[in-house]
């Protein structure tokens, strides 16, 4: 049987949106709302009518970004498996600058 490694890149990632008007520190795992809310870039979403003052949370495109090392030996494992455990709606996942999925 082989030997499973793995790597956890939960933490802080950098996310920003589309218009580039928000750029942040994000806990992952977790949401763009909660990271927003962590920031104080919005209010409670719950409270009141606060919900109807961010339809443009909805309308951006969001961005997580991670910059990550690995150690040379693990990359001579003849598999690596790069799993999302959460990603919602519509993503796109790059690596080093290609898309992968």
């Amino acid at each position: 049987m082989q030997k499973v490694e793995k790597i956890s890149l939960d933490g802080f990632w950098d996310l920003k949106n589309s218009e580039k008007s928000v750029e942040i520190d994000a806990q992952v795992p977790g949401t763009v709302f909660e990271a927003l809310l962590a920031n104080n870039v919005i209010e409670d979403p719950f409270y009141g009518e606060n919900e109807h003052e961010m339809k443009w949370v909805y309308e951006s495109n969001w961005f997580y970004e991670k910059e990550f090392n690995l150690d040379p030996e693990f990359l001579k494992h003849k598999h690596i498996i790069l799993r999302f455990m959460g990603l919602d709606t519509i993503a796109e996942v790059n690596l080093n600058g290609e898309l992968i999925g």
